[in-house]
């Protein structure tokens, strides 16, 4: 490592082999301070934003890297806590770490792609990185937060714990122990080193992920949920999580896409908000609790062994404004979704925003047992396909046809069932 003339550190990496030019370069530590570290794939001097102009790479010449890899070694955490920016030719940037990561003012700068990992890389046989073997390791993002607004990134991990906001072009997040492999995005799990953790994927209160793009959430541990207190967002693409243990939205957490969003795990239990300007899917293994809001600007559809709403559950809702999450006909009333069947107006919100709910989306709900005391609505048809129903005190609404099949019992008692067309019991 060496110093530019204005201060900052500068890494020069490892002449690149192979055909696809991977310099490969091992560390006992590697840590980024708050002023920044210029990674140095130029042959010649180049002009950088964080540095201003560095010397030359003696180990680059006319040939630089188009991957670089840091792989560290030394058992200690790598703190990244400033901007790490390339200079010369742009290159994908991977950092390799099992002993943890933690970024706290970690940004990115002529890096097309950044890889943050606590696996051990595989290779293939041109010496690039095939995936990565996980079996312990954490990522911390700390609230000083990630930026990489032009980039895709990747955390691969055992666990992850979101304290400050991430940025990105887009997020592939996969926690838990695993062999991962880059090409295929396939993920295979396997036995973790000591306890579980508590949580695959947590996001705090002030904790956000903000993808330009797609956000994909994996979390692949036995009994190993994950929970969003903040927020996750995809500004213009669909969000995916999928857990192999509970989901939990806390209040004030927020799940919003500009496209579709689809969760699975063992158990979905939501007091906050999962927004969908397209499609919303939600498939849980046992159980979907619900005291906040689920809502859609198309279709809905939830699968689980048991379903209980107590809060809103809206298909058809068109939003004007972000985020803004559907509330009762009046503005009042606990558990409530949005207007009647046949609204063209508008409906207060929770947050003095407004929802019209005029345009098409269906709500279908699969159960063994549904109970609802809140409120089911769509802008279009209503199918609720169950073995048990329990609408006491609640108020389902159809703009077109309202279909109840409840296969062993239905109990409604002062409620509510609304459709525009057919009603079926």
């Amino acid at each position: 490592m060496t110093t530019s003339a204005s201060g900052i550190p500068v890494v020069n990496i490892t002449t690149p082999v192979g055909p696809k030019g991977v310099s490969n370069n091992p560390l006992t530590d590697y840590n980024v301070g708050t002023s920044g570290v210029v990674i140095a794939n130029n042959g010649v001097p180049a002009q950088t934003q964080i540095a201003g102009w560095v010397q030359g790479n003696p180990f680059i010449g006319n040939n630089p890297a188009q991957r670089i890899l840091f792989q560290v070694t030394g058992g200690n955490v790598s703190q990244l806590l400033g901007p790490s920016e390339i200079a010369g030719h742009a290159a994908p940037l991977v950092v390799a770490n099992p002993a943890g990561i933690a970024c706290s003012g970690c940004g990115f700068v002529n890096v097309p792609r950044v890889t943050l990992s606590t696996g051990l890389p595989s290779f293939d046989a041109d010496g690039s990185v095939a995936g990565f073997n996980v079996t312990q390791g954490h990522i911390d993002v700390g609230t000083g937060g990630l930026s990489a607004q032009s980039s895709p990134v990747d955390l691969i991990t055992r666990a992850m714990t979101i304290n400050g906001q991430i940025w990105a072009q887009s997020i592939h997040a996969v926690a838990g122990a695993n062999e991962v492999d880059l090409a295929s995005g396939r993920v295979t799990p396997q036995a973790g080193a000591g306890a579980a953790p508590q949580f695959a994927i947590d996001v705090h209160a002030l904790g956000g992920m903000y993808g330009n793009g797609a956000v994909r959430l994996i979390g692949t541990e036995a009994g190993v949920g994950v929970r969003d207190t903040g927020s996750i967002n995809s500004l213009t693409g669909d969000i995916q999580l999928s857990a192999n243990g509970d989901v939990t939205i806390e209040a004030p957490g927020r799940m919003q896409a500009a496209g579709d969003v689809h969760v699975s795990g063992t158990n979905l239990n939501s007091a906050g908000h999962v927004v969908a300007a397209g499609a919303l899917g939600v498939t849980a293994m046992q159980g979907v609790t619900n005291s906040g809001t689920l809502a859609a600007g198309s279709d809905v559809n939830l699968a689980a062994q048991e379903i209980g709403n107590t809060g809103r559950i809206g298909a058809g809702v068109k939003l004007d404004t972000a985020g803004a999450a559907p509330a009762s006909p009046n503005g009042s009333g606990s558990g409530s979704v949005v207007a009647n069947p046949n609204a063209t107006g508008h409906s207060d919100t929770d947050n003095g925003a407004t929802a019209k709910i005029t345009q098409p989306g269906s709500l279908t709900i699969n159960a063994t047992r549904l109970t609802s005391s809140g409120q089911l609505h769509a802008g279009t048809d209503v199918r609720l396909d169950v073995a048990n129903a329990a609408l006491d005190n609640g108020r389902v609404d159809a703009a077109n046809a309202l279909t109840i099949h409840a296969s062993q019992a239905l109990s409604n008692r002062n409620a509510t069932l609304a459709a525009g067309g057919p009603l079926t019991l």
